[in-house]
């Protein structure tokens, strides 16, 4: 594999004289491996012929054609000439030889300005690689036909379908850089004419393209093939089922000639080239490719994080039985967390496009549209280590002997463990205090007998423990008195008798003795009361707070009913917006919005789009359906129509609360949506 990416650059290193067209050298090949068609959009005398030769250069062929249309161009200029001995016996034969129905590689310069006679014949033969002489109809050798123009195709003229074979769309404008001019203007000549001894074989070509088939195309990367052509379609942009067959052809023929059997995040670099029509659609193109990416698509594309999160298998299942294991477990975790800083610094790196890190020879990371993949990518695994660093410290502090004997004492009582795990990240210290308290082993005692309880019979535990502590002190009282009564009868009758005097004190005494063992008693219970005390309080304002809110939300329902009945009075999102007076500035990047996931440890999350494909289970077509129904509301939020943005605005409207304004909106502008997407309100931003 790896003599293969040799070779590449060794043809690359061959077209050094194309002054400022690498990327369009690198395209070339990567056509001509794939065995698809080129189109180069720019002026006249940008070296487009001279790359074609170049390209003709590469393969190990001498049959090249090239040929410079015009409105008067005829068929026999391209496919050649009549044979007249044929045709004087009635056989209408084309004499072929020298010409593009012979050529491997082709060139056709100004291809739109020529006739149907000749566009339909070039669809035959880019789409069925056949020639139709006579009677016969034959396979063409065509390897990779290149077209230049410095205009497209018109909208009306009928020529899309050709133009939708061209899978690979290039601009080539005049060189710009300081040092290339300066080359350019030094140059004498081209060395067009010297053999290249680096050109592919034509058994190498065929040994490449039959590679590339078993290139395999992971989930993740389908997945952001489909979300990017669903934001394409909201944006208007058509991309046929036949283009999109050839971009993965293509994407499977970048990781094959890069030396993988799977495509990687880099080589979606190129989809820049293939997925415009015309040049307004770039920005579009781009945007929806940035916004495509998540987490997942960057990660399966880097061997550091199959090893990142197979060691925390490991440490996951490594058993702590001891303090001695315990200290074993957590040089493991700082040995990871070593790595993953090396991790960050190597992502400082990348920034620079470096090629060791993206793996791809055919980017450059000069365009837009590329550092911007760039830095989304660097973006994701940055999310990705710091949730692996969340995982760690969890991982660090579910495993110590103490802690992992009092979750396990819980788990048998009945009580989730999870209930005392900090979901949210915490500073050490603070995580510490936060420890101490609720593994105290006294406090412990009095939460299981609360946790066990019943909710309604707990006010009733308390009362009886309290009207216990209450009888104890009235029977106190009554000794009390007791030995009042005996004091003073004992000196009434003293001089009559004395015998009764010592026997009282003798009861007097045991009386104390036994007051004072009960009173520690008393004490302690005292003091159990005032911790169970203390906790119902709490759960009684809690459940306060929760019945002020049933109240709240039997108040407002005349005022939701009538709210209700504003939404329906408004058939835009616009309207809305105008309604509601409120300047929304922010936007798909906004980290404000929080969600309750417990697989990923309460990271933020500020792809919604990706967040609700993840909750409902992968199934884009609900999805489609549910921007197909938000989409009837035209919303325009953050410049560009997508129904997230217009929830985003919502919730920031609403102070972030899901309450019943904000359901009402959502419910309004969802539409029959909304029933889908209700439980997945309620679950990650109630």
């Amino acid at each position: 594999m790896g003599n293969i990416q040799d070779r590449i650059k060794e043809l690359l290193n061959s077209g050094s004289y194309l002054l400022d067209r690498e990327d369009v050298c690198k395209m070339v090949i990567l056509a001509l491996v794939a065995d698809e068609s080129i189109f180069l959009y720019g002026p006249p005398g940008t070296a487009k012929s001279l790359v074609a030769k170049w390209a003709a250069s590469i393969l190990d062929t001498k049959q090249y054609f090239s040929c410079l249309l015009n409105q008067y161009t005829q068929p026999d200029e391209l496919f050649g000439p009549l044979s007249i001995q044929e045709l004087s016996s009635g056989n209408r034969k084309i004499l072929t030889n020298g010409y593009m129905p012979e050529a491997q590689i082709v060139f056709l310069d100004e291809i739109w300005k020529a006739g149907p006679a000749i566009l339909n014949t070039l669809l035959t033969i880019c789409n069925e690689k056949t020639f139709k002489n006579g009677n016969e109809t034959k396979n063409v050798p065509l390897k990779l036909l290149i077209s230049a123009s410095n205009e497209f195709p018109g909208k009306d003229s009928g020529l899309e379908p050709l133009y939708d074979r061209f899978l690979i769309r290039m601009e080539v404008y005049p060189v710009s850089r300081r040092d290339t001019f300066f080359s350019l203007i030094n140059s004498k000549s081209h060395p067009e004419n010297e053999i290249n001894e680096s050109a592919i074989s034509q058994d190498e070509l065929i040994e490449w393209r039959n590679g590339a088939i078993d290139v395999e195309i992971p989930n993740e990367i389908a997945d952001f093939l489909y979300s990017m052509r669903l934001r394409l379609n909201e944006n208007g942009i058509y991309i046929s089922d036949r283009r999109w067959k050839k971009a993965a052809n293509l994407l499977r023929t970048s990781a094959f000639l890069n030396g993988r059997q799977n495509v990687a995040y880099s080589d979606l670099f190129i989809l820049e080239n293939v997925l415009w029509t015309r040049l307004e659609e770039k920005e579009s193109v781009r945007e929806c490719a940035v916004m495509s990416v998540t987490t997942e698509t960057v990660k399966s594309s880097f061997a550091f994080t199959s090893r990142i999160l197979g060691e925390i298998g490991k440490m996951t299942a490594f058993e702590v039985t001891d303090t001695e294991r315990y200290d074993e477990l957590v040089k493991m975790i700082d040995d990871e967390r070593n790595y993953l800083d090396s991790l960050k610094k190597e992502l400082e790196v990348a920034r620079t496009g470096g090629e060791n890190f993206w793996r791809n020879i055919f980017s450059s990371l000069s365009s837009e549209f590329e550092l911007d993949m760039m830095n989304r990518g660097i973006e994701k695994l940055r999310e990705f280590i710091s949730d692996v660093e969340s995982g760690l410290e969890s991982l660090r502090f579910s495993k110590q002997p103490s802690i992992k004997q009092t979750l396990s004492d819980l788990e048998k009582k009945g009580v989730p463990a999870t209930v005392f795990l900090k979901k949210d990240e915490q500073k050490d210290e603070q995580k510490n205090v936060q420890v101490q308290k609720v593994f105290n082993s006294e406090t412990l005692v009095d939460l299981d007998e609360i946790t066990r309880t019943p909710k309604q019979t707990k006010i009733e535990v308390s009362e009886q423990i309290v009207q216990s502590i209450q009888n104890d002190s009235v029977e106190k009282a009554n000794i009390i008195d007791c030995e009042s009564q005996n004091q003073k009868s004992t000196t009434d009758n003293e001089s009559d008798n004395k015998n009764n005097i010592e026997q009282n004190r003798e009861m007097l005494g045991e009386i104390e003795d036994s007051f004072e063992s009960e009173r520690f008693g008393l004490e302690d219970m005292k003091e159990r009361a005032s911790k169970i005390r203390e906790e119902l309080e709490r759960i009684s304002e809690i459940n306060v707070s929760a019945q002020n809110q049933e109240n709240v939300s039997d108040e407002s329902n005349g005022e939701k009913e009538e709210y209700a009945a504003i939404l329906c009075r408004l058939k835009t999102f616009d309207e809305f917006v105008e309604m509601s007076h409120f300047a929304y500035t922010g936007d798909s990047s906004d980290r404000r919005y929080k969600w309750n996931d417990n697989s990923n440890n309460g990271a933020k999350w500020w792809n919604l789009g990706s967040r609700f494909y993840q909750k409902l289970n992968g199934d884009r077509n609900t999805l489609s359906a549910i921007e197909a129904d938000c989409a009837k509301r035209g919303a325009s939020i953050g410049g560009k129509y997508h129904w997230v943005f217009a929830v985003c605005y919502i919730f920031e409207k609403n102070d972030g609360i899901y309450n019943w304004k904000t359901k009402t909106e959502l419910e309004w502008f969802l539409g029959p949506s909304w029933q889908i997407l209700e439980p997945v309100f309620e679950e990650c931003l109630s």
